[in-house]
């Protein structure tokens, strides 16, 4: 019962008193309705509540198991719509820029960038990650250093980035690579995952 369950009352001489009482009361009741928070009890605690908390703010809440999200810290809550967070707008995938480096006693810098458009009218926030394998992601930006053969000499930095403008997210990989004698080493083609954030209004 809530506030749309309202019944309007017209007493009348010959209604008996306790009816009259019995529409007053079921109002009553509606109203009161109407202002108490809707909780969820998972057989101990009220985990979900949907209205006025304890600081008398109109909330949704979820709190951890063993708690009640009435008067839970935040800490102990699993959502707070209080508070702004983050949501995933959409998931962009893609691939960094596969290309060779050549080094004979040299050193060479090379850098290859992707282009994705994320389809949107501003500069999104955003989370970037490289799939080294089906199992294995890494956070970007992201760096990684090898060294091959037998020497020291030989040696390549991998640096993964990620950047944004109002258009395209932009993936860069740039390689440094050194070898002593020729050396023609082939980088990226690593899949990238990107997942576009929107902030959401508390």
């Amino acid at each position: 019962m809530g506030i749309n369950n309202l019944v309007p009352v017209k007493l009348q001489p010959n209604t008996p008193l306790y009816d009259n009482i019995a529409y007053i009361n079921n109002n009553f009741q509606a109203i009161s309705d109407a202002f108490n928070p809707l909780q969820i009890n998972d057989g101990a605690n009220n985990r979900i509540l949907a209205g006025k908390d304890s600081m008398q703010d109109y909330v949704l809440k979820v709190a951890k198991e063993g708690y009640d999200a009435f008067d839970a810290d935040d800490e102990n809550l699993i959502f707070n719509s209080s508070q702004n967070t983050f949501k995933i707008n959409k998931i962009l995938t893609g691939n960094f820029l596969s290309f060779n480096v050549t080094t004979n006693n040299t050193q060479s810098q090379v850098n290859g960038v992707t282009t994705i458009p994320h389809g949107l009218t501003y500069i999104p926030s955003f989370l970037g990650y490289v799939a080294f394998s089906a199992s294995t992601y890494a956070l970007l930006p992201h760096s990684k250093t090898t060294i091959s053969g037998s020497t020291i000499n030989n040696w390549a930095i991998q640096e993964y980035n990620i950047t944004s403008d109002a258009t395209n997210i932009y993936v860069v990989l740039n390689v440094t690579q050194t070898s002593t004698g020729a050396q023609t080493t082939t980088y990226g083609g690593q899949g990238v995952k990107v997942y576009i954030l929107q902030e959401t209004a508390n």
